[in-house]
């Protein structure tokens, strides 16, 4: 299954892979400060 639709802009996609990636690793931290710290780290 797609992750997104045939149709969708590379922005919509790169949107919704970002997400789904900050929902993983927002496991891997107690606090959510740091997780959101790891997302902008990887956002660049």
């Amino acid at each position: 299954m797609p992750l997104y639709a045939s149709s969708a802009l590379p922005e919509e996609v790169w949107a919704t892979a970002f997400n789904k990636l900050g929902q993983r690793i927002r496991q891997a931290f107690v606090r959510p400060e740091s997780s959101q710290l790891a997302l902008v780290y990887v956002q660049g």
